[in-house]
């Protein structure tokens, strides 16, 4: 019976790897063909002012998270009490979003 719960446990993990791996195929095609149709619209020079402000965005989104919901899963994945820390990990995001944004 174990061996039947182990083999289902790995069908199970093989799937979300496979359903995972799909998904993030599929957004960064769908990525992809957002920038070539941004790029056609706008030109050369709208494309390049768009490249900058994503390039910005892209900083403040780093600065904002500053892996904060990396720490917040593999805490909780090893310890069960982390998950009622989840309040304080939001307001710590959202603290730090906020505080990217006037440093913007």
């Amino acid at each position: 019976m174990a061996e039947l719960m182990q083999h289902r446990k790995g069908n199970v993990v093989l799937q979300n790897v496979i359903w995972l791996g799909a998904g993030e195929m599929v957004s960064r095609l769908l990525m992809f063909l957002f920038l070539i149709v941004v790029a056609r619209v706008l030109g050369a020079y709208g494309y390049g002012i768009f490249a900058f402000g994503l390039s910005i965005t892209s900083l403040v989104l780093v600065i904002a998270q500053f892996g904060i919901p990396a720490i917040f899963v593999r805490d909780a994945a090893q310890d069960q009490k982390w998950e009622r820390a989840f309040p304080a990990f939001l307001t710590l995001g959202l603290f730090s979003g906020l505080g990217a944004l006037v440093v913007l």
